[in-house]
């Protein structure tokens, strides 16, 4: 068994491995990733001899961000498709492909490693720990119609921002929390949030500076719609006045179907709706973080990026 970071000739079998232990992602979503991800990323493998052929059997994705922090930069790992064939597990993979990590987190002057969680219990004894929390709330939305304004948003949903206008709305605007744990805005960044939301078929959509990335599920009396994420802009006179304005958007443009809505750390959007028993409230841990530098401990992380 050897474990190493793989190379452009791994792509084929990295590939295959993710196909085989994630089947739920589409062909679109993978081509963005190996397209557009994998040209900045790197990815501890183990392979291992079969039939004479040597088979890339575990991985681990080291996915790098550049992090505004409380007025510092830094530089994160963060750990995503971290996955191992069911007839290799529990023969320490992943605590060799981990401990990996950590040693090139130390040669490349990483400060963090940071990750996304399907089972904590993996992650505790090699010194993560959680960091943020995120929000799930759904809304059933033909509740609150009779609080709909006026005000007409046909122009702003019939609007599904293309590359460009999300790139200068993206690039030009201040957005909240964007000093806590949250990556720089450049246009790399940009392009991949982009090329990732419409390669699973989402939207984005701009109103007054805000960006909003929101799917849509299901049809007729299943349809459902998901906002991953909200850029919320930071250059306005009043942040409930703000968040207000998008709850009048979303229920414009949801019209009396349920909205799920994700938020790290604190409710914004949410907070504007009253309580109503009917819908569903759920607070969960979220990210984690191990530390690899003498930088300072971090205590809020915004950071809520897929990849």
């Amino acid at each position: 068994m050897n474990i190493r970071l793989s190379n452009k000739n791994d792509h084929k079998k990295i590939r295959v491995l993710w196909e085989m232990i994630f089947p739920e992602d589409s062909k679109e979503y993978l081509d963005f990733y190996f397209n557009v991800v994998m040209k900045e990323n790197q990815v501890i493998v183990a392979e291992d001899l079969l039939k004479d052929t040597l088979e890339i059997v575990a991985m681990l994705h080291l996915n790098p961000y550049s992090i505004n922090s409380e007025r510092e930069h830094l530089k994160i790992f963060y750990i995503v498709a971290v996955a191992t064939r069911d007839d290799y597990r529990r023969r320490g993979l992943m605590r060799k492909m981990l401990s990996y990590a950590e040693e090139l987190s130390m040669e490349q002057n990483v400060d963090h490693l940071i990750l996304l969680p399907a089972d904590e219990r993996y992650y505790k004894p090699f010194g993560y720990q959680f960091v943020s929390k995120q929000y799930n709330t759904t809304i059933y939305t033909e509740k609150y119609l009779d609080e709909c304004t006026r005000q007409s948003y046909a122009n702003h949903i019939s609007n599904i921002l293309t590359f460009e206008e999300f790139e200068k709305c993206f690039l030009n605007t201040h957005f909240e929390n964007d000093d806590d744990f949250s990556p720089m805005q450049t246009p790399a960044l940009a392009y991949r949030i982009y090329q990732e939301t419409r390669s699973e078929n989402g939207q984005i959509y701009e109103v007054d500076g805000n960006l909003i990335l929101l799917y849509q599920y299901g049809e007729n009396k299943d349809k459902k719609i998901e906002v991953r994420k909200i850029y919320y802009n930071k250059n306005c006179n009043s942040k409930i006045e703000n968040y207000k304005k998008i709850k009048q958007f979303l229920l414009h443009f949801a019209n009396g179907w349920p909205i799920i809505i994700h938020e790290v750390e604190e409710r914004k959007v949410t907070s504007c709706f009253a309580y109503n028993r009917q819908n569903n409230y759920d607070c969960r841990p979220y990210m984690m973080i191990k530390k690899c530098s003498n930088k300072k401990t971090v205590k809020n992380m915004y950071f809520d990026e897929m990849v």
